[in-house]
C-alpha cells in the first residue's frame, strides 16, 4: 500500500489483480491504514481513503455484493474502487482526480471557475462539444431546470 498525504487528507492506495482478490487485499490495506491514521493523522483522520486499484475491466453496470459491501463501509475511512486502471499515467490520473490539486490557468486562457470546469471535464471523458453544451446550458438556465 502507499501511503500519501497533504495538508487537506490522507489516501492509501493499493492494487488487487482480479476481483476475487478484493476483499483480501481491503481487509489487509483497511487495517494498516486504519492503524495509521489512528496515531498519527490528527484531525485529518477525518478525512482518509482507501483507494483500490484494479486493471480488472469490469464489464456488468452493476456492482456486485461484496463490492458494494466494501465501497459502502465507511468505518475509519471512505473507500473507492477504481476499474479499468491501466499501468499510465492518464489512466491513474482519472482514478486519482479527486485528489489531485487543478492545474493553474495558463496564460491567455480563461480564469473563471466555470471556463476551468469545461477545461478540465475531458479527463473525465466528457468531449469538448458536450462540455461545451453543458455549460451553455447551465449559463442559460442559471442552473435552474
Amino acid at each position: 500500500m502507499l501511503l500519501a498525504e497533504n495538508d487537506y487528507f490522507a489516501l492509501g492506495v493499493a492494487e488487487f489483480e482480479a476481483p476475487a482478490h478484493l476483499s483480501a487485499v481491503e481487509e489487509a490495506c483497511a487495517s494498516a491504514l486504519a492503524k495509521r491514521i489512528s496515531t498519527e493523522a490528527g484531525p485529518k483522520r477525518w478525512d482518509a481513503y482507501l483507494i483500490l486499484l484494479s486493471t480488472t475491466v469490469q464489464d456488468d453496470e452493476t456492482m456486485p455484493e461484496a463490492v458494494a459491501n466494501i465501497v459502502y463501509n465507511t468505518r475509519f475511512f471512505r473507500r473507492l474502487v477504481r476499474w479499468s486502471v491501466a499501468p499510465e499515467s492518464n489512466s491513474l490520473e482519472r482514478a486519482l482526480r479527486p485528489f489531485l490539486p487543478f492545474t493553474a490557468a495558463q496564460a491567455g486562457l480563461s480564469t473563471g471557475p466555470v471556463d476551468r470546469l469545461k477545461e478540465s471535464m475531458a479527463s473525465y471523458g466528457v468531449s469538448r462539444d458536450e462540455a461545451d453544451h453543458a455549460i451553455a446550458l447551465w449559463r442559460a438556465t442559471r442552473g435552474v431546470r
